[in-house]
């Protein structure tokens, strides 16, 4: 007697994301009626670190699918395995998610990283592009495994970085990209049918996390780097800031002034208006532009700073 196969019933399909790029990829995909069940996300006490937190409920009620809040994806275990997921979608999660979770889903859990790997593995990619004054970015959509941003790659779209790019510029192109990645391979993904390459690990780098001290400028750096650290947080992280007589003052823009240094150390101001502020570097001259108080409330330069002064006396 022949027996009868065992049909597989088709499993849910998660996603998981605290982030406005997560959230955008999410809302096309609920826009083009691409089966989503379960939405997992941060739990907003847990999410006063993620400079990109947005509020994933109002999405979710809005096309009925059921969320859930964690604090620690690593402790929801027992929630996986009783999901029996086909495939989890983690677009916009810091945390890496171990093996025991990854072997709950049927055809793997698929991540997007704002980079192309193998290049540029690991926190805070979108800043480190624009301090390690990278010429190319993109995002990468890949299997997750155990490693940091280490495992097969199913699809990568690049974008140049422009001189007028910054963070939030960076930040809106990646957005798309990684929506109309995801979108276009939806449905080989949660099918399992999704083909993929294994990463050269040779050409890995890895960058470590940044934290809001990062952002401090040093004037005794040369122009193009005190600009691209100011480019690095524009619009989406804590902004770059610098001290002056015990008060602290943010720097939205900057410009690099191509003109012969006059004589003078680092940090001193030679020359300020009501929108601008130009100081001596390492190297050349830098205008900082769009500065607000420790309040973010705009200020004029021309009142707040006195030529001549060092900015890194700190007095």
């Amino acid at each position: 007697m022949k027996m009868k196969s065992k049909k597989i019933l088709p499993g849910p399909i998660v996603y998981i994301s605290t982030t406005k790029d997560g959230y955008f990829a999410l809302k096309k995909l609920l826009e083009a009626n691409k089966k989503i069940d379960l939405i997992i996300t941060l739990s907003p006490e847990k999410a006063t670190n993620v400079s990109d937190y947005i509020d994933f409920v109002p999405l979710a009620k809005k096309y009925a699918v059921p969320y859930k809040h964690v604090v620690d994806i690593n402790k929801e275990f027992g929630l996986f395995q009783k999901l029996h997921a086909d495939a989890v979608f983690v677009n916009g999660w810091s945390q890496i998610i171990k093996k025991p979770i990854l072997s709950t889903a049927r055809y793997g859990f698929v991540g997007t990283h704002p980079a192309l790997l193998p290049k540029n593995r690991g926190r805070a990619p979108i800043a480190w592009h624009f301090i390690n004054n990278e010429k190319y970015g993109g995002v990468t959509l890949f299997y997750l495994d155990e490693g940091c941003d280490s495992g097969p790659i199913i699809e990568q779209m690049r974008c140049v970085i422009t001189p007028n790019d910054n963070a939030l510029t960076y930040y809106t192109k990646i957005t798309d990209m990684g929506a109309k990645l995801i979108l276009k391979n939806y449905d080989k993904i949660a099918s399992g049918t999704a083909i993929s390459s294994p990463q050269d690990h040779r050409y890995a780098t890895y960058l470590l996390r940044r934290r809001p001290l990062d952002s401090l400028l040093v004037f005794s750096n040369t122009t193009r780097e005190i600009h691209n650290q100011i480019r690095a947080v524009s619009g989406v992280y804590p902004t770059a800031f610098f001290k002056y007589r015990g008060k602290e003052y943010r720097v939205m823009r900057s410009l690099i002034r191509k003109t012969k240094r006059p004589y003078g150390v680092p940090g001193q101001i030679i020359g300020a208006t009501k929108t601008e502020l130009r100081v001596l570097t390492a190297d050349g001259i830098i205008i900082l532009a769009g500065m607000l108080d420790q309040h973010d409330k705009p200020i004029s330069c021309s009142d707040s700073f006195k030529l001549g002064n060092n900015i890194n006396d700190y007095k």
